[in-house]
């Protein structure tokens, strides 16, 4: 998990089932995404390998790049 996102979780007290971990590498990146249930990222980059393997996410910004993964219904954003 990138450290601004990390640290805002933290700073709200938001109390899910969140795995924190350190930022990692692309292909140990890809292994994570690989056995995750869901996605949360400020990653545009993120974003799309979420799409490519069909996992859900959540973009932890008010805006994106990628709109059409938002229009298409395969990403929300949070904000």
């Amino acid at each position: 998990m990138h450290p601004r996102t990390k640290a805002v979780l933290e700073k709200n007290k938001l109390e899910y089932p969140i795995t924190f971990i350190d930022p990692v590498g692309y292909f140990d990146m890809l292994s994570l995404l690989k056995n995750c249930l869901i996605v949360v990222t400020d990653s545009g980059g993120l974003q799309k390998e979420a799409f490519f393997n069909k996992k859900a996410c959540m973009i932890a910004r008010e805006e994106t790049e990628w709109v059409e993964l938002v229009n298409h219904g395969f990403a929300v954003l949070v904000g």
